[in-house]
């Protein structure tokens, strides 16, 4: 069970770095973007949006299932957030009542508790930059469970391209990128891109980095709509590395949006610190 837990840790700081793919991009230019309540891009002289919701709070459980390269396991999950501050996750596996883990995640630093080896951590970003060799931000970590998009390089350095019905922003070219990755040598660029729908949502992304070789690939696969506002449903994250094919999958079971929560957490006296 520890390892469980102990994973779940990994995938909530991985899929910060989350961005969206797509297989066969065409007709690339730069494109210049601003980022505030919709991402706005130039296309071909056409301004294209990418869908942004806004909320003040948020409250979802979900389902989750981990694939650890065949080994099989299941959570419930919740997560409460309020808008650009705070947010709180709890997890518990799928055949138990007992609560295993929590998270409480601020603005400036990152605290959990693992109620099943009475251990807890407090840290700040530089810890958690340091054990996935990227600048990890609240908004990222926001983004994730909340479907909005996060741009993780310089405006100017994405390129604009179409595939299909579907609108591509790459931090680089994307048929380099795939051509690397058949070779035998790993890709050595630190790789984004994010994939919109006709919708402007963006649901899927990819993020590569060739410090850790991993590959982190989110596909949102359904979304549902919240007092008129649009968020995931349903989505799979799958983490490619050398010696490691992981695959989460989450639905969402129960969503509330724009009404306060609380954000319990408190370490008890006789827990100690993690190593």
């Amino acid at each position: 069970m520890a390892r469980v837990v102990n994973y779940w840790i990994v995938f909530i700081i991985s899929i910060a770095v989350v961005v969206w793919l797509h297989a066969s991009c065409k007709t690339s230019q730069k494109g210049a973007i601003q980022f505030n309540e919709g991402v706005k891009t130039t296309l071909n002289g056409s301004n294209v949006t990418m869908a942004h919701t806004a909320f003040d709070w948020f409250d979802g459980r979900f389902n989750a299932e981990v694939n650890n390269s065949g080994k099989v396991n299941a959570l419930k999950c919740r997560v409460r957030i309020r808008r650009d501050s705070l947010m709180w996750i709890s997890i518990k596996p799928d055949v138990a009542i007992i609560e295993v883990f929590r998270v409480l995640i601020s603005n400036d630093s990152i605290k959990l508790i693992n109620y099943l080896d009475k251990t807890y951590f407090i840290g700040d970003y530089t810890t958690i930059k340091s054990f996935v060799n990227f600048d990890i931000s609240f908004s990222m970590l926001q983004n994730i469970f909340t479907g909005n998009p996060t741009l993780l390089f310089p405006a100017e350095q994405y390129e604009v391209s179409v595939s299909g019905k579907d609108t591509v922003l790459t931090s680089s070219d994307m048929n380099e990128y795939l051509a690397l990755k058949k070779s035998s040598q790993k890709p050595q660029i630190l790789f984004h891109a994010i994939w919109l729908d006709v919708a402007k949502r963006a649901w899927r992304s990819l993020f590569y980095d060739p410090g850790s070789r991993m590959e982190v690939d989110l596909n949102y696969t359904a979304y549902q709509t919240v007092d008129s506002l649009q968020f995931p449903l349903s989505g799979k994250v799958t983490l490619i590395g050398d010696t490691s094919n992981t695959v989460f999958t989450f639905t969402y079971t129960k969503t509330d949006v724009n009404k306060p929560v609380d954000f319990p957490f408190s370490i008890p006296a006789t827990y100690q610190k993690m190593k």
